[in-house]
């Protein structure tokens, strides 16, 4: 593959990073945000506005996705470097000469902490979901660096930065200020949080929380849209998401009542208690899965619907199958069940024998492996034990089977128990996606205006 292969969208946001030394690129799952970043830097690179790149990325998008562009790519010729290993490890990747420098998000304080912020050496900066700086503070409460605070210190130093992310407010507008702030310094959204909440927000009743006022998100989307590119990309071919719907038998309902009115249930002799309203809503959501945890972690079986629910689709399927799971017990019990499972790990074979179509079971947690895995080669089904409240790993996850030119739809099933919170669940993470999908639009239009 080489340019001539990026689409027009593509091509477009190759110049407007190569225009725009500090932008938000955001770009719909599976539409090649990598290939178009690493194009526009290798365009730079060659004209001398681009000398030391770093990209940060999850884990196992540094060490599967990104190499993998770079290698497939004809146009693109950057050498690079993984920064990964024990600390001494690192620190001698560190004095590659190679161009471009790609480490895991987690290890972005130590970066800053091990140079400093005098001997930055990386002109330009690759944020692979930005999604994931929305915490405004600056430390730990231990007095660590946070992946925000390590950028923001580094920031006087850094002469373009590219922000990547297909879900930049998968909750609401308010996890835009970190990812703005980290652009601009302030000029748009305020120069730190507390302007944001005086500006756009207001503080309810209900344990004081902050919350937009009436009219707020329009102006946010005014106010940024000169810095952000949006790119909707070419239509993926998607089937809605199938919910099998199972019902839990009227022990494990009892079990569940208790929970949710008592928060205590006794099982195996352990009592189990749900100590405020979050916690017990946990343990139902637990127990609608199968089994409940007790205070020591001991996981209880409550009941098999699901498992047996997944028995039966499998049985009704030849495809290779990404089996996503919330719960620890989920998946002890899916090992345990299955032979020929499999769970995504950071070893990069695993993707690798998952896309030849060696890896009937891939177990996926969507906390690990969300974000920007190429997994699209391996199978056509994804199938959710459990639903996850998070939206932006719901939608990250059920893209990575998905590309554009894929000419067999993925389909995601989930497997919904009907009586308990699970579809509470789901009905919040559609709620969340609304809100989302407008902001997304509206960028998409300001980009179609400006020249």
């Amino acid at each position: 593959m080489d340019r001539s292969d990026l689409r027009a969208d593509q091509v477009q946001a190759v110049e407007a990073m190569k225009r725009k030394a500090f932008i938000a690129l955001w770009f719909d799952m599976r539409q090649g945000k990598t290939v178009s970043t690493l194009t526009a830097v290798q365009d730079l690179y060659e004209d001398f506005e681009a000398r030391k790149i770093l990209v940060v990325a999850p884990l196992r998008v540094t060490v599967n996705s990104w190499p993998e562009d770079l290698r497939d790519w004809e146009h693109i010729s950057l050498d690079y470097q993984l920064i990964r290993g024990t600390p001494g490890e690192r620190k001698h990747q560190l004095k590659s000469q190679a161009p471009v420098h790609l480490i895991n998000r987690e290890m972005l304080p130590w970066l800053v902490d091990t140079l400093g912020k005098d001997n930055w050496p990386y002109d330009t900066v690759i944020l692979d979901e930005s999604r994931s700086y929305k915490n405004h503070t600056a430390k730990t409460p231990i007095g660590n660096l946070t992946r925000f605070g390590a950028l923001r210190a580094v920031r006087p130093k850094i002469d373009r930065l590219i922000e990547l992310t297909g879900t930049p407010a998968p909750k609401n507008y308010m996890d835009l200020w970190a990812q703005i702030f980290l652009l601009d310094g302030g000029k748009r959204l305020g120069k730190n949080i507390s302007a944001f909440r005086e500006e756009y927000c207001v503080q309810g009743r209900e344990h004081y929380q902050w919350k937009l006022r009436a009219g707020a998100e329009a102006d946010i989307e005014k106010a940024i849209e000169d810095i952000v590119f949006r790119v909707a990309g070419t239509e993926i071919p998607e089937l809605p998401a199938m919910d099998i719907k199972v019902r839990m038998p009227n022990a494990a309902r009892q079990v569940y009542n208790d929970m949710l009115n008592h928060g205590i249930v006794e099982l195996n002799g352990e009592d189990i208690v749900g100590l405020d309203a979050a916690a017990r809503v946990n343990k139902c959501a637990q127990i609608s899965s199968g089994y409940v945890y007790d205070s020591n972690k001991k996981a209880h079986l409550v009941h098999t619907e699901k498992l047996d629910a997944l028995d039966e689709l499998l049985g009704l399927t030849d495809d290779n199958v990404l089996i996503v799971y919330n719960f620890q017990f989920e998946k002890d019990a899916l090992l345990a069940k299955y032979k020929d499972v499999t769970v995504l790990d950071s070893d990069p074979n695993t993707v690798k024998r998952w896309n030849a179509g060696k890896i009937p079971k891939l177990l996926l947690h969507p906390a690990s492996g969300g974000h920007g895995l190429n997994l699209y080669k391996g199978g056509n089904t994804i199938v959710w034990m459990s639903p996850t409240w998070d939206n932006e790993l719901y939608q990250q996850v059920n893209k990575r089977l998905s590309i554009h030119n894929k000419p067999v739809p993925t389909q995601v099933y989930r497997i919904i128990e009907q009586s308990g919170t699970d579809a509470s669940i789901i009905e919040s993470l559609t709620s969340k996606e609304q809100g989302q999908q407008a902001l997304l639009k509206r960028m998409q239009r300001a980009n179609k205006q400006s020249p």
